[in-house]
């Protein structure tokens, strides 16, 4: 891995560093099974204290930066509100929500959905513009750089090309005897208007810039697919 430590040391010359204040739509080459337990023993990341201080640790520290708060680190390429935090919880290190540290070593990747084999600089641009609504960052540009030295740092001591435990969204059963809507108001109410704001969804939300979007309109579109998929459908 030394060898991308250098190139992306190399990428990074001229970027400012930041002061330190990420659904995976398409998961076709997740193999089955990627989602296991919360009982299940993950990989464990490496510690924000073990971050090394010199260019790669600054370099890392802007990948997380623009992670966690991705419309002000990145705002060229993010045509909504989201943050990759958003999809990727817990700065991207959680188990079972697309942590960083289980995709990073298994790329390049087939993808079915633009059927081709995709680096990780693509599966990257492919979130700003799809999740994101808004457009591709180079994939030798800045942004792509620090956000890939954050994912690289995150994977240390991963096993490269072997899937590890936790990688997808984990599988979310039908509930039994189906769908109750009434139900489904009541979670709607207990759980989603503080983002989507109250009946009719859409119309106010103190959380502005994508969350009070009508389910139709393209700002929410790639979270009504992914991320909120899962967990709205598990109520």
């Amino acid at each position: 891995m030394k060898t991308h430590t250098t190139a992306l040391l190399l990428m990074s010359l001229g970027f400012p560093v930041l002061a330190d204040d990420i659904a995976m739509e398409d998961q076709s080459q997740i193999l089955t099974g990627a989602g296991d337990p919360a009982s299940s023993k993950y990989f464990q990341p490496p510690k924000e204290s073990e971050l090394p201080d010199n260019t790669y640790g600054q370099l890392v520290q802007q990948g997380r930066a623009i992670f966690v708060d991705t419309k002000t680190h990145a705002p060229d390429y993010v045509g909504n509100g989201l943050a990759c935090a958003n999809c990727h919880l817990e700065q991207g290190r959680k188990a079972n929500s697309a942590p960083l540290w289980a995709a990073y070593t298994m790329y390049p990747a087939y993808r079915k959905k633009n059927d081709k084999v995709n680096s990780y600089a693509e599966r990257l641009q492919g979130c700003f513009q799809f999740s994101m609504n808004g457009k591709a960052p180079e994939a030798d540009g800045p942004v792509i750089a620090a956000l890939s030295a954050y994912s690289y740092w995150l994977a240390t001591g991963a096993p490269t090309g072997q899937e590890l435990s936790g990688r997808a969204y984990p599988e979310v059963p039908q509930p039994e005897g189906g769908y109750d809507l009434a139900k489904g108001e009541q979670v709607y109410d207990a759980q989603c208007a503080v983002c989507h704001g109250p009946k009719p969804p859409g119309r106010s939300s103190y959380l502005t810039g994508w969350a009070p979007m009508p389910a139709a309109s393209p700002s929410s579109a790639a979270c009504r697919r992914s991320w909120c998929r899962t967990t709205c459908e598990a109520r």
